[in-house]
């Protein structure tokens, strides 16, 4: 018999936490973040959201090949498979590198961008992302952050890949 009492003061004290639940006042959301690369184009401060990320490598080898563009740098073998290599300065306008330490993959494709210098992570929220100024910008920018004193444009990957191929495949070719 002691059974039902212990039950009721059971319920009783899931009642009184689950009305307590509607009582207390709504949480905001927690903030979306952007995780971001923040890296170097000659002396250019830049960021890569990590989204747009699949892989990021120090020291690999790039074999040269020949290509259409002078940005193509060769190829590159990531875990099996090649991709080709293009310097990301030279793609965005800037000086070319003279011999490029990193390597990051995109997400979207395989293929590999080298730049000079990485400077770290950072993650930011979405809200403090500046909007591109009244020239727009370029379609590889998508914003920019402020990180201490410096102001990093964010390079939309995609954007970039979407120069490098036409966009719609020729037939017999694949993208």
């Amino acid at each position: 018999m002691s059974k039902a009492p212990k039950i009721s003061q059971q319920a009783n004290a899931l009642k009184r936490d689950f009305d307590r639940a509607f009582a207390e006042p709504m949480r905001p959301p927690a903030p979306q973040t952007l995780d971001l690369l923040r890296i170097r184009l000659g002396n250019d401060p830049w960021a890569v959201p990590l989204t747009d990320v699949s892989g990021l490598y120090s020291g690999k080898r790039v074999t040269p090949v020949p290509g259409r563009t002078r940005a193509l740098l060769g190829v590159a073998g990531f875990r099996g498979s090649l991709a080709a290599v293009y310097d990301l300065p030279a793609l965005i306008g800037l000086a070319p590198l003279p011999a490029p330490r990193w390597l990051l993959v995109a997400e979207e494709r395989r293929v590999a961008f080298a730049f000079d210098a990485l400077d770290g992570h950072l993650r930011v929220e979405a809200t403090s992302i500046l909007p591109l100024g009244p020239d727009g910008g370029t379609a590889w920018t998508r914003g920019f952050i402020e990180d201490g004193p410096l102001r990093r444009p964010i390079l939309h990957l995609p954007a970039l890949l979407a120069r490098l191929t036409p966009q719609t495949p020729q037939e017999g070719n694949d993208p």
